[in-house]
């Protein structure tokens, strides 16, 4: 926060070039902003992602291949068929 105050009393001044200096720093502000959420958001995608797939395995490892599912329609069985 320091360093970002430093930056903006380092632009002051008079006239209009500093002014446009102060407008472009807050819009590199905004951006980097923008990007480290966007980042934040796709981390959090991913990584919600791959909790699912991984709560799936380890439902799949502690219960097992649910009957009925379609493991068993590719081996020639036919749902609602019990003979």
């Amino acid at each position: 926060m320091h360093l970002i105050e430093m930056i903006w009393n380092g632009l002051g001044g008079v006239g209009p070039g500093p002014m446009v200096l102060k407008i472009c720093f807050m819009l590199f502000l905004v951006v980097l902003f923008w990007i480290s959420c966007e980042f934040a958001k796709h981390i959090i995608t991913v990584g919600s992602g791959l909790l699912t797939d991984a709560m799936r395995y380890l439902a799949v490892v502690v219960r097992g291949w649910p009957v009925g599912s379609e493991g068993e329609r590719s081996e020639g069985k036919e749902p609602g068929n019990s003979f």
